[in-house]
């Protein structure tokens, strides 16, 4: 088990001072280790933390308004390369919002929009502003998920001090904290785990997943999901064709009186809606028009 630490109090000033003589290469004493593992960035469990009368305003600005906490204090690699804090668009404050205030909810989306950055940012928040709370992610391939991981633990160690939970396990699938919450990741699997408490549940390039892993998954997963008070149930995926992703996503985009109508709250969010992409072109090639005895006007026509 960690030690505990609380002979020791902590101030941001100290913690400044403790990285500073850090960045010069001086020893430091055994309580002057704050660091998990020796992680930089990742708070060790268990310190004893003041908070200045500002952090704590802070962290309640925080902790009750997630796009505040996204906008000055999540910091990501940008497209032109550089680290910074994030500016949520427009539809990054849809998705954000359709994540955190829904129980169930299903978002389509091209690639490249930020849909994955912004679930790294609610469970990220989920986890560091509540207390006994399960996250589990679950994706197409093993390769998908530890990305997710990557991301949330990238955005946590660029947190001020004050914002971070005390770690107790720091590794590709898996991160918990002091307050006893925790992100679990699975691979695509027919059987979901056994003796994990989920509150919050995230299906990541769902229309990815073979048919014959996700409805046996989907199926066994959702009545456990659902037997938690206030637990939550996030979709999210490029389309795939005709599959189980399609099915829920149409079912959620019915009219509420409908009696297909599913439980899901339902958004898409479409390449164009990102500022400065390019505009994509549609080539018409000839050799395809003859082959199906089509005409160039009857095309055009119908794309319009």
């Amino acid at each position: 088990m960690a030690e505990k630490v609380e002979e020791f109090v902590l101030t941001t000033d100290i913690i400044n001072d403790i990285e500073e003589r850090e960045n010069l290469g001086k020893i430091l004493k055994r309580y002057e280790k704050i660091w998990f593992q020796n992680v930089r960035g990742v708070r060790k469990p268990y310190l004893t933390f003041a908070m200045s009368d500002n952090e704590f305003e802070e962290y309640i600005k925080c902790k009750i308004n997630i796009h505040y906490f996204a906008e000055k204090y999540c910091q990501i690699k940008r497209e032109d390369g550089t680290i910074g804090p994030m500016k949520l668009r427009d539809y990054q404050r849809d998705i954000i919002d359709l994540y955190t205030k829904n129980p169930r909810c299903i978002l389509m989306a091209s690639r490249q929009v930020g849909k994955t950055i912004s679930a790294a940012i609610v469970i990220l928040h989920f986890v560091l502003f509540n207390d006994d709370k399960g996250c589990m992610i679950v994706a197409n391939k093993g390769k998908t998920v530890k990305e997710i991981i990557r991301k949330i633990k990238d955005i946590y160690k660029l947190l001020p001090f004050f914002l971070k939970k005390g770690v107790t396990n720091w590794n590709e699938t898996q991160v918990s904290f002091e307050n006893n919450s925790r992100i679990q990741t699975e691979n695509r699997t027919k059987d979901p785990s056994i003796g994990f408490t989920i509150d919050l549940l995230y299906l990541d390039e769902f229309a990815h997943i073979p048919d014959n892993f996700i409805r046996d998954y989907y199926g066994a997963i959702v009545p456990v999901v659902s037997s938690i008070e206030n637990s939550r149930i996030i979709i999210t995926s490029t389309p795939n064709g005709f599959n189980m992703f399609w099915e829920l996503m149409t079912s959620a985009e019915l009219p509420e009186d409908d009696p297909m109508k599913n439980p899901y709250k339902a958004m898409r969010v479409y390449w164009n809606q990102v500022e400065g992409r390019e505009d994509t072109k549609i080539k018409i090639l000839d050799f395809k028009i003859k082959k199906y005895a089509l005409s160039k006007s009857t095309i055009l026509r119908e794309i319009r």
